[in-house]
């Protein structure tokens, strides 16, 4: 089934960055995000996701294909469809309860400069975590560069040290069996 298809990729994708955002929080930011809910943003950043491609069925229809590795502009998509993921997930995070903090990071995740001071942490970590699976996924990682300044900053990680940020926080991901 194309759909079934297509939810694998999201939930493989979706328990990647999660890890990935777990780890800079504990490791990088411990005093500053809790962890347990950098994993829960990263879990579900995309809810919007499913629920688009539920009611236009040709939302992420490249996700149907086995061999392709790409991940889908979802942005792009979101603009032909007239609607927009991120606001889509907000609404369902906010009839689930979850906490403002996680739906304003869901609301915000690829805009960090929209995103409430609560969030903003989380949503640098999870563009972080974003940018580093695109990188180990060899997916477009175009967004990057128009948030990496602002990520940067908040996770006060030096332009020089990026590289080795990347490579640690890659590394702390194998170490726990990725």
């Amino acid at each position: 089934d194309q759909l079934a298809l297509a939810h694998n990729r999201l939930h493989e994708r979706a328990e990647t960055i999660a890890r990935l955002c777990s780890i800079i929080a504990t490791h990088y930011l411990p005093e500053y995000l809790s962890p347990d809910l950098a994993y829960l943003i990263g879990q579900f950043h995309d809810c919007g996701v499913p629920i688009l491609m539920r009611h236009y069925p040709y939302y992420c229809a490249s996700l149907n294909m086995p061999a392709n590795s790409k991940w889908p502009d979802v942005q792009a998509e979101d603009r032909h469809v007239g609607a927009d993921h991120c606001d889509i997930g907000y609404r369902l995070a906010r009839d689930w309860k979850l906490s403002n903090t996680v739906c304003e990071a869901i609301r915000s995740h690829h805009a960090i400069e929209q995103a409430d001071d609560d969030a903003r942490g989380y949503v640098a970590a999870l563009q972080m975590a974003m940018h580093l699976y695109n990188r180990m996924t060899r997916n477009d990682d175009a967004e990057w560069e128009h948030s990496r300044d602002a990520v940067l900053a908040e996770l006060e990680i030096a332009p020089q040290d990026l590289e080795e940020f990347e490579f640690s926080v890659r590394d702390a991901l194998r170490q726990r069996g990725e």
